[in-house]
């Protein structure tokens, strides 16, 4: 039965130690909200603001109470005026902002894949007919191309500038890439993998450097429900065009179980954010130390240790990467193969979320860098490993920066 396949999933990952920087863990308040009542009820706004047709629904005091105070609080995190917690997924966002903020033939600037850009984009842009441009970046430091980006626009002036990338490990020059473009262009900034170090204060803050929107899904260094928000700069035109659409377009039900739930995590991260942002960052700088040490340096760690939660780590061949992978799991430790951003070959996206709100320290994390180059390397008895795998990994079943 199900039940018993779940059972027995959730047994399983109690011994391993997860470090896919798309994945997080929710805290047992989140949990519970999940499976609170509201997993069967809906949200249905006020008359005034929702589509002729909608009906309206009984006992919407309390959950209009609760749709309203995460806004807010997204709001207060991300320095925005207005937000949207409807979304159901980070990819679905992408889809409405691309749509709704540039029409048939418009050009639009985004990451391109071989400097980490999502997958999606390309897609959603063909099947829309949008004309999309590659933003320029220096290989050599993985950040935008500010003289060259200087020169695209003067070839290609862009109606929406997304900023898509799922393998980010610095801030984005955005104070720079505003004064090229001007206030007409809108720059949207999709901070799926960067939302909770952003909410903690330790990355960038997308709204107060250039950005008209910052937006993604909020289970990954956000440590949320599978659900995603929009947050706007300021209500006004651009804001509306989204705004009006969700709803009937895209969202009906806001799945207001996980509303709530996402709540909850923007109440911890408004108390606990700071400290957990930081603590990720010593956990990243403990691995890149560790990589260096034991002898697979990370991408770019002779200039700088990442700023976000992700580690990115050459291995070499597809082949190699994906044997390395397959080994690493055989003994309880998860992660992605990816191409490697701004140079040739494979290897792994790393990150430390994760295990940094199950409690790990720089210490931890040390012997978990050693681990994997030795396994990458092929030179260990990964039975032995194995045993040591399990013993960290059930040493560390409490959740950390929540409420007690």
């Amino acid at each position: 039965m199900i039940k018993d396949l779940v059972e027995q999933y959730e047994v399983s990952q109690t011994k391993n130690i997860n470090l896919v920087a798309s994945e997080n863990v929710c805290s047992p308040d989140v949990l519970k909200i999940l499976n609170s009542d509201l997993n069967h009820r809906y949200c249905i706004p006020p008359e005034e603001m929702r589509p002729a047709g909608l009906w309206d629904y009984p006992n919407q005091e309390i959950p209009r109470k609760i749709f309203n105070t995460t806004a807010k609080l997204a709001c207060n995190l991300f320095k925005g005026s207005v937000a949207d917690i409807r979304p159901l997924s980070g990819n679905q966002v992408a889809s409405i902002i691309l749509t709704k903020l540039a029409n048939k033939g418009d050009n639009v600037w985004s990451v391109p894949s071989n400097c980490g850009g999502h997958f999606a984009t390309k897609a959603i842009a063909k099947s829309h007919g949008i004309k999309l441009h590659d933003i320029p970046f220096d290989f050599k430091t993985g950040e935008i191309d500010i003289d060259r980006v200087s020169q695209l626009y003067q070839q290609v002036k862009p109606k929406l500038i997304f900023l898509d990338s799922s393998m980010i490990i610095k801030p984005y020059l955005l104070q720079e890439l505003r004064k090229i473009v001007g206030e007409e262009t809108i720059i949207s900034y999709d901070a799926s993998h960067v939302l909770g170090l952003i909410a903690g204060g330790t990355f960038q803050s997308p709204l107060e450097e250039g950005a008209d929107l910052v937006h993604g899904s909020t289970h990954k260094s956000l440590w949320g429900p599978q659900k995603a928000i929009i947050v706007f700069k300021e209500q006004g035109e651009t804001a509306d065009k989204v705004l009006d659409t969700v709803l009937p377009e895209f969202v009906s039900s806001v799945h207001m179980h996980h509303v709530a739930a996402l709540g909850a995590a923007l109440e911890e991260h408004a108390e606990f954010g700071y400290d957990y942002s930081c603590a990720v960052k010593r956990n990243v700088d403990a691995l890149t130390n560790s990589l260096v040490k034991f002898g697979l340096p990370p991408l770019f760690s002779d200039q700088f240790s990442s700023f976000s939660h992700q580690v990115i780590v050459p291995v070499g061949s597809k082949d190699k990467a994906l044997q390395a992978m397959a080994r690493l799991e055989s003994i309880g430790v998860n992660l992605n193969v990816i191409n490697i951003p701004f140079k040739e070959g494979y290897g792994f996206r790393i990150g430390l979320t994760e295990i940094t709100r199950r409690g790990y320290t720089p210490d931890d994390v040390d012997f978990i860098g050693e681990i994997l180059v030795k396994v990458t390397h092929g030179n260990v008895d990964l039975d032995e490993v194995q045993k040591e795998v399990i013993s960290l990994a059930l040493s560390k079943t409490e959740i950390y920066f929540t409420f007690k």
